[in-house]
Parts: C-alpha cells; sequence; structure tokens
C-alpha cells in the first residue's frame, strides 16, 4: 500500500481542487447531453421539414414533367397544323395553276373569235353584197 502513497501523495487541497474540475467537468457534459437531447428531438421535425420539401420539389418535378409533355405534344399538334396548312397551300396552288391555264386558254379562244369577228366584213357590206347576189340570180334567171 505504500506505493500508492508514493505515486499519488493527495494532500486535502488535492482533492477538493479535483471534485471541483471533475463537478464542472460533469457540468459541461450534462449540457452538452441536453443540447443533443434538444437536437434529438427537434430531429423528427427537422427530418419532417426536409421529407416535405423533397416531397413538394418532387411534385413540382412531376407537374413540370407533364407540362413538358402538354408542351410537346402542343408543338408536335402546331407541327400537324404547319404540314396541314402546307398541303392546302400547295393544293390551293396547283389549283390556281390550273385555273391559270384555263384562263389563257380562254383568253386565246377570245382573241381568235376576236380576229374571227375583225375577218368578218361590216354589216351594210354584207347587205350590199346579198343584194348583188340576188341581183344577179334575177338577171341569170330572166335570162
Amino acid at each position: 500500500s505504500s506505493g500508492i502513497n508514493a505515486e499519488w501523495p493527495l494532500r486535502p487541497g488535492d482533492i477538493e481542487g479535483t471534485v471541483k474540475r471533475l463537478t464542472e467537468e460533469n457540468d459541461r457534459l450534462n449540457k452538452e447531453h441536453e443540447a443533443l437531447e434538444v437536437e434529438n428531438n427537434a430531429f423528427p421535425e427537422i427530418k419532417a421539414g426536409f421529407e416535405a420539401k423533397i416531397d413538394k420539389i418532387n411534385a413540382e418535378i412531376i407537374v413540370q414533367d407533364e407540362d413538358e409533355e402538354a408542351f410537346s405534344q402542343l408543338i408536335k399538334d402546331r407541327q400537324k397544323e404547319a404540314e396541314s396548312c402546307q398541303a392546302q397551300f400547295e393544293e390551293q396552288g396547283i389549283q390556281l395553276d390550273e385555273l391559270r391555264e384555263d384562263m389563257k386558254n380562254k383568253q386565246c379562244e377570245i382573241e381568235r373569235l376576236e380576229n374571227l369577228i375583225a375577218d368578218q366584213p361590216p354589216q351594210h357590206e354584207v347587205q350590199r353584197l346579198k343584194r348583188h347576189y340576188h341581183d344577179l340570180l334575177d338577171k341569170v334567171s330572166t335570162r
């Protein structure tokens, strides 16, 4: 037992100092423990808050995906409309070309008829020639 006393000779002041130091350390550890308890108790609430934020973000992502799908479908619909309009435009262009060709043919026919009319002698000349013809017929028949 003399070996223990040789290694650790305690004086009354040493014991009080050690007790005080250990008490302060115990108090500090108790405060840390209380702080950890508070954090630990708050953790489910904090976790729930984060989970709610994650759920909200996921919901926004789903809505955004749906919006993108709807927008993509809208673009496809508009492209189909544009293609349909293009086809109608081309069809009308073909019809327009056919109408132009028809008008050109009618114009040629009008010019041909105008030329025929222009080549006809005036009406008074036709009447004079008819009278002359009848006069000649009369002279031939009376002889």
